[in-house]
């Protein structure tokens, strides 16, 4: 016998024949020694058939001599090739299936060991959902709201967690730059007004328990060093003219307590008003700080009087040409002019005050025009007099 000729040859003509044309074999394949096999499993499976387990014994005796049937190493009867599929891959189980498989599955655990094997071999590119964003119509969770049995659940599982600093950053990363989409809307347009009005109670309820509370020093040093320094949200940054304007309106007329004033008084030692009064200083130089924070009622009729006459001009100008910089009251560009309406106290009429005198030197050396007009006279002038008053200079 040639060695290339099929071990099944011996087999009866009429059994090998008994195959049509382009049939193949159950056993093509396999080897002699997995036939063998076979055969042999098929002649246990007979006695099995034939006995049917009636036999407690014979039963215990199959399954103790059987054990190590199909140890690692042993042949499989009907071996896998790669790109095999299996019988079932595709064909959606029954309800009646899927109803069984929940009850055998129902309360069972996985070990640790078992879930980081699980997580392992679905993390990262290995995941079917890798690189895919389910958003708006396309999510599986479109249109629905969770229970709020299932919210209640969340809640206490995800009750004292925290995060690890790699997933911080990530979750830093993956939202930086969006705007929230709560972000300037209010609780009546975010809710609906029934349930902004039961969230206001609710959170006015938690308030009212809270009054009267008072941290602990410990707890005060604690706060204070997590936020020192560049540890602090706003280091770094610096205020818009807008926010500072907001922030002096806000707490124009607020009164202070005797108390609060006391340790305001006590907190400004003589180091800290000298750097207050730079910052100031500064503030005021850059525009960033207005003085007065309203006009006077006499700078408000001179600037009246010039909208009037069509002539243009800037209220609390810095004079930052002069030593002793100052914010004028007016300031005519094109026809570099500025002017002082000073009030009769505080300016000492008829005399003037000693800054006001040197300052107007200043201008006047920087090719200003200087007009200073007294309080008393303001009050009691007419338009055609201020413009008289205007070109005389």
């Amino acid at each position: 016998m040639e060695k290339n000729e099929i071990w099944n040859k011996g087999l009866e003509k009429k059994k090998r024949h008994s195959f049509k044309k382009g049939h193949t074999p159950w056993n093509k394949g396999l080897t002699k020694e997995t036939d063998k096999r076979i055969k042999m499993l098929g002649e246990k499976m007979k006695k099995i058939k034939k006995h049917k387990f009636q036999d407690e014994s014979y039963k215990k005796r199959y399954l103790i001599k059987n054990k190590g049937i199909f140890k690692k190493g042993n042949i499989s009867i009907a071996p896998f090739k790669k790109g095999h599929k299996s019988w079932n891959k595709g064909v959606p189980c029954s309800e009646e299936t899927k109803a069984k498989l929940r009850i055998a599955h129902l309360g069972k655990k996985f070990s640790i060991e078992h879930r980081n094997k699980i997580g392992q071999s679905q993390k990262g590119e290995k995941n079917n959902m890798y690189g895919k964003h389910l958003r708006g119509k396309d999510s599986w969770m479109f249109g629905k709201k969770h229970s709020e049995e299932t919210k209640r659940k969340i809640g206490l599982k995800s009750l004292g967690r925290i995060h690890s600093i790699e997933q911080r950053r990530k979750n830093s990363l993956s939202n930086m730059g969006k705007l929230s989409n709560k972000k300037g809307k209010t609780w009546k347009e975010l809710y609906g007004e029934d349930k902004a009005n039961k969230m206001k109670k609710e959170m006015i309820k938690r308030q009212k328990g809270r009054t009267g509370f008072k941290h602990s020093e410990e707890t005060k040093l604690k706060m204070s060093e997590s936020r020192t320094g560049e540890k602090h949200w706003n280091f770094g940054k610096k205020q818009s003219i807008e926010t500072i304007n907001k922030k002096i309106i806000k707490l124009t007329g607020k009164k202070r307590s005797e108390e609060t004033k006391q340790k305001m008084r006590d907190s400004y030692t003589d180091e800290r008003r000298k750097i207050t009064g730079e910052r100031t200083r500064r503030l005021i130089k850059e525009g960033i700080i207005v003085t007065p924070k309203k006009d006077t009622s006499i700078e408000v009729k001179i600037q009246n009087f010039l909208k009037q006459l069509g002539i243009e001009f800037f209220t609390h100008q810095y004079m930052k040409e002069i030593e002793h910089g100052y914010q004028c009251d007016i300031l005519i560009p094109s026809m570099n002019i500025v002017i002082e309406a000073d009030g009769d106290y505080w300016h000492k009429y008829p005399i003037g005050n000693d800054i006001d005198h040197v300052r107007t030197k200043e201008l006047i050396e920087k090719g200003f025009k200087v007009l200073r007009l007294w309080e008393h006279d303001i009050r009691s002038m007419k338009i055609n007099k201020f413009k008289e008053r205007l070109n005389e200079i």
